[in-house]
């Protein structure tokens, strides 16, 4: 495979009706068609921008207040009114450590009196249509009076006028020791200022008034000239204000809004600077300032008759931060069905085991019972008709004699059992009919409803992934114990969808959506809540604590969170590789930390490392970060395989439940995953654990207790769950519509989480360009975010068989196999995640090529939704090559038809024959150069002039020394 890079050709915006502009933060203009405003669009990242790292909160990069004036004062420009009559600024603009934000400027047409208003919105880089844009700031534009001459910026005393005076008469200089620190603290409070916007040289009091001199560093200088007034110049001028106050350094001054905005010159790398208190404008625990700016000679820059700015904390910043990225933050709302469906007849069905879940059922339902499966198989091979569905109850809503952990145990093992017998096909049966797992009030339908089954919650965790490793095999149903939810089962099978909840006789979807987003108001006006999630006098218990993602968490309370208190557990405790340092740094941030080793899946050892916590700091919060994975799919694994999985998972999080009720805690967080509510294939087990925590987090909040559960999807931070995950396993999970969350993007989603009032919530990045275009292959979860008209969905399941059957019709054997060659090669290619089918050699073996069980199984289904087939799940096992996978496809796509007679047909019958020996022939050195030298002669002889040789253009070293020394070689 080659990897040199080949260049893109630069694509010109005019190519696509847009204008280029010279502003460095927005690369074109559109003018509307209708309405005389326009549209200004740009793309940021610390790649194209790398300046914007220099203006950081918390570590991460914060757009500056200054850059959204120069995008307004630009568009203002482009739409002829100069004048900013007001700019508010609403949520923060963080920029990602990778990848890059979409900003968009929109100026409306005139109103009546003739302003036009101003929207700055932006979006994260490839987030794909549907995705939240979100609202930085909104304007208001005027066009200057035709009599409007530059204001005398500088007339009050004590410049007299004369703005060439400097520094100011009778002005007094700050202290270079009070300069020298000013970066220092404000580094201190969160705020990171790098060389770029350090560019406050010298400030001057003179009564209330601070005058200052700011200058860009060399290596930025060249820039000042594409911009009205440089960003980074004018907020470092703001950074003076810490100056004014008697009281000490000021949390940070931020910028909320300015009014009277006038743009006099632009492009300097010098400013003299005149911040001037003002009341107007000014807002609550806030000030204002009115702003007179002038580059280093004395000429009139830009004038702000009134800037309000308000003191905000860092860590008020980067929970602002969370708002602005719940993007990323969702949760599943259950939707009735979108038309009713009534089925056309009662379904055959037939309960195999003990199910009281079916107590009543529609009318003229026929129900057959079975003790087993293999009772139920028996009796079909006696003749009997074969039912639609195998019904199978699984959870119980009776309180466990033995314990919680021990019922979960009881159900999941059961549930597998069944399941796994099921898509084992172990009889005709159960390739034509539909295994319906049942279960009663094991999912939360609506706020505040109770999960009354936890252990039917872990079973469904189990079946979703047997769900996406099996398409349309099994479904899954909740019922609601009402006899109208029972007789509504027929309706809800007919409906084809895998996941239903029956509530009150009317089935039920569920459905990705995105958490409400609050984009316009004010966050740096927002008070901080009263009541935190987290109390910095309590200690806060956190299970995998010295792990990867425990350790980021421990920094982030800590940090964030001011909490002081922390009680790390882990297998291994203090002697977890990395241990001692984390402690030491933690101690070093203010915090007094434990670690302590425990198995959390052993109640006995938890309720000790409760009895331990201080009574000085009581627990009062915990976060349930721990659990192991070992990963099978659904018909490989064992209960020991669930047990594993299940015990650091669910049972913790169990025992932790049992065991804290009583307790006065603000906070109760676990850290779920999003296997257990997408149904991660190859993770039946880890979904059933998860899936039980989301429940849990359901059922306390029912109760009155603190909960909050996490489906995190992928970090790309790796930890010990994910550390060996290769590129073939990110591969996989990017094209089941998740990318990777940052850290920075994830400890946001935390806090944006915990500021939410919802106990569940899945926190992660979505690719909807990705999901639209799985188009058939798209679960029905995120039919929501990304919906497909139910029509073309149905016919693009229906046509992409139907369409290769119609290709293969017209075909003779050889034509056929070449076709069926192409489709597994493509398929298997787009698996090991290749360029193209041209990677992967037909006599390959599976194994060679690196397909391990997920990869088979998702080879299969793809082959499945290509074909229309109902191939077995051993499928690449049972033929171990392409070619022989081929061989298959062909025997059983086109037993019925039949190729046109002509005088190419046999040729292209020894052609196929040729390739089939090709594939099973195993060749060394000598005979496989021979081979290819004649048949490179044949080609010559077939095609004339025409040689089908390598493309020497793109031919690597190698490849051309091999070729040449062939060549000198051939008699």
């Amino acid at each position: 495979q080659r990897y040199w890079l080949h260049p893109q050709p630069h694509t010109n915006p005019t190519t696509a009706g847009l204008d280029e502009t010279t502003h460095p933060l927005l690369a074109a203009v559109v003018e509307l068609a209708e309405g005389e405003g326009c549209l200004l669009t740009g793309r940021l990242s610390l790649a194209s921008h790398p300046w914007l790292a220099d203006h950081a909160v918390g570590g991460a990069a914060l757009l500056p207040g200054t850059a959204f004036l120069d995008l307004a004062l630009h568009a203002a420009e482009q739409v002829g009114c100069p004048r900013i009559e007001e700019l508010t600024l609403h949520t923060p603009l963080f920029l990602p450590e990778e990848g890059a934000v979409r900003v968009q400027a929109w100026v409306t047409a005139p109103d009546d009196e003739g302003a036009r208003t101003l929207t700055v919105s932006s979006r994260r880089d490839g987030a794909g249509d549907g995705s939240v844009w979100l609202r930085h700031a909104t304007g208001r534009l005027r066009v200057e009076p035709e009599d409007a001459s530059a204001p005398d910026i500088w007339a009050a005393e004590p410049l007299g006028g004369d703005a060439a005076v400097w520094p100011p008469r009778g002005a007094v200089a700050v202290g270079a020791e009070e300069l020298e620190h000013l970066y220092e603290e404000y580094a201190a409070r969160g705020f990171g200022y790098g060389p770029v916007f350090q560019g406050l040289r010298a400030a001057w009091r003179h009564g209330e008034d601070v005058f200052a001199e700011v200058r860009l560093p060399e290596e930025a200088e060249s820039e000042a000239g594409r911009f009205g007034v440089h960003p980074a110049l004018l907020d470092a001028a703001l950074h003076a204000v810490a100056f004014q106050r008697t009281d000490g350094l000021p949390e940070g001054a931020l910028p909320f809004s300015f009014s009277g905005v006038r743009l006099h010159s632009a492009g300097a790398s010098t400013l003299r600077v005149r911040l001037t208190p003002t009341s107007a404008g000014a807002a609550p625990e806030g000030h204002a300032l009115a702003i007179a700016v002038a580059d280093g000679t004395g000429r009139p820059v830009a004038s702000i008759a009134s800037l309000a700015v308000r003191p905000v904390s860092a860590d008020e910043l980067v929970a602002a931060s969370g708002t602005a990225r719940r993007e990323s933050l969702f949760y599943v709302e259950w939707l009735p069905l979108p038309t009713p469906v009534e089925a056309t007849a009662a379904p055959r069905l037939a309960v195999v085991g003990a199910c009281g879940l079916l107590t009543a059922t529609a009318p003229g339902q026929a129900l057959e019972r079975y003790e087993t499966l293999a009772d139920l198989f028996a009796t079909v091979d006696a003749g009997a008709p074969t039912p639609e569905a195998v019904v199978v109850g699984c959870g119980s809503r009776e309180a466990p004699a033995t314990g919680l952990p021990e019922a979960v145990r009881e159900h999941t093992h059961r549930a597998l059992e069944v399941v796994r017998e099921w898509l084992r096909d172990a009889h005709p049966a159960a390739a034509t009919a539909r295994l319906l797992v049942l279960t009663r009030d094991a999912v939360a339908t609506r706020e505040g409803e109770d999960v009354a089954d936890l252990a039917g919650a872990a079973v469904w965790g189990l079946v979703r992934s047997a769900q996406s490793e099996h398409p349309d095999r099994v479904v899954l149903l909740d019922l609601d114990g009402e006899e109208a939810s029972a007789a509504a089962i027929p309706a809800a099978l007919a409906c084809g969808e895998p996941q239903i909840a029956v509530r009150s006789g009317k089935p039920l979807l569920p459905r990705l959506v995105r958490m409400p987003v609050i984009d316009r108001v004010p966050v740096i006006d927002a008070a901080p809540s009263s009541q935190s999630a987290f109390d910095p006098e309590g200690t806060v218990l956190i299970t995998g604590g010295t792990g990867a993602l425990g350790a980021l968490l421990a920094r982030h309370l800590v940090t964030a969170h001011r909490v002081r208190q922390l009680l790390l557990v882990g297998r291994r405790g203090p002697q977890a590789p990395g241990a001692a340092d984390l402690q030491a740094e933690l101690v070093a941030l203010g915090a007094e930390v434990t670690i302590r080793a425990c198995d959390t899946g052993d109640r006995s050892a938890v309720a000790a490392l409760l009895a331990e916590v201080s009574a000085r700091h009581p627990l009062t919060g915990v976060v349930h970060a721990a659990g192991v994975l070992d990963d099978a799919t659904v018909t490989s694994l064992t209960e020991r395989h669930l047990d594993t999985v299940l015990s650091p998972k669910a049972d913790a999080a169990a025992h932790l439940h049992e065991l804290t009720r009583d307790a006065r805690l603000r906070s109760f967080v676990m850290f779920s995953s999003a296997a257990g509510v997408l149904g991660a294939p190859g993770q039946g087990n880890y979904a059933a654990a998860n899936a039980f925590l989301d429940a849990l987090a359901h059922h306390r909040r029912a109760r009155g207790l603190p909960a909050l559960s996490l489906a995190w999807g992928l970090w790309e931070r790796r930890s010990g769950m994910t550390g060996h995950l290769g590129g073939t396993d990110r591969a996989r999970i990017t094209r089941s519509g998740l990318t990777p969350l940052g850290t920075e993007d994830a400890l946001a989603l935390f806090d944006a989480a915990l500021a939410g009032d919802r106990p569940f919530a899945v926190p992660a990045r979505l690719d909807l360009r990705s999901l639209r275009a799985a188009g058939q292959g798209l679960p029905p979860l995120f039919h929501k975010l990304a919906p497909t008209p139910v029509a073309r969905r149905r016919a693009a399941v229906a046509d992409a068989a139907a369409d290769l059957r119609a290709r293969l019709s017209g075909q003779d054997a050889g034509e056929q196999r070449a076709t069926l060659l192409a489709v597994v090669r493509g398929h298997v290619a787009a698996v090991l995640g290749h360029d193209g089918a041209a990677a992967v050699r037909p006599d390959s073996a599976f194994r060679d090529l690196g397909f391990d069980s997920l990869a088979a199984v998702e080879l299969r289904n793809r082959l499945h939704a290509a074909s229309g087939l109902r191939l077995p799940a051993t499928l690449v096992f049972d033929h171990p090559t392409p070619a022989a996978l081929t061989d298959l496809l062909q025997a059983r796509l086109c037993r019925d038809t039949t190729a046109p007679a002509g005088p190419t047909a046999p040729v292209l019958a020894e052609l196929a024959r040729l390739e089939s020996a090709l594939s099973a022939a195993t060749l060394d050195d000598d005979t496989r150069d021979d081979l290819v030298v004649r048949l490179r002669s044949l080609a010559r002889e077939v095609g004339g002039a025409a040689d089908s040789g390598p493309d020497l253009r793109s031919a690597t070293d190698d490849e051309m020394f091999e070729l040449i020394d062939k060549e000198i070689s051939r008699p």
